[in-house]
């Protein structure tokens, strides 16, 4: 997105006759918005029946198409699906039975039977929000654990 200031400056570059490509390089955006941009500025600027159009285009802030969503895709319904998918894999794994737990694939095509239109990377993206990291960074009681016993295998050792 480009701020009033920066479209307004994008209009002063036109005006000095700069190519579309060298103003997408000093402003930093990107080439077809300039294109827009020349297309909006010349025709405003050609309109000789609204003198004033000229000034409202350059006091104007920019307006962005709306993006239209059909429908939520994650609903709360398929959410508590998921989650209690999630629940019985937890209850899998503290029975003991981890290689019955469902898989992230196991779950969007259970989904899918059931009638849900709902991709494997929402389902996918849904699940990593869900569940803590699996792996941390080396805490510094993990380290001062491997500290110690290399400590103590040196010193039954005798080697330093």
């Amino acid at each position: 997105m480009i701020d009033y200031v920066k479209r307004n400056d994008i209009f002063g570059d036109f005006r000095r006759n700069l190519s579309n490509s060298e103003i997408a390089r000093i402003r930093g955006v990107s080439r077809t918005t300039v294109v827009g941009l020349r297309k909006l500025y010349n025709a405003t600027v050609a309109d000789k029946e609204h003198p004033e159009a000229y000034e409202d285009l350059l006091q104007a802030k920019p307006k962005y198409k709306d993006r239209e969503v059909d429908s939520p895709v994650l609903t709360a319904e398929i959410k508590a699906l998921i989650d209690k998918e999630l629940e019985q894999n937890a209850i899998k794994l503290a029975t003991g039975l981890k290689k019955q737990r469902k898989r992230a694939t196991d779950i969007h095509e259970a989904l899918l039977r059931q009638g849900y239109e709902v991709s494997y990377r929402t389902v996918v993206r849904y699940i990593r929000n869900k569940k803590p990291p699996k792996y941390r960074h080396l805490s510094k009681t993990a380290s001062s654990n491997r500290s110690m016993f290399q400590e103590n295998l040196w010193s039954s050792t005798g080697a330093r």
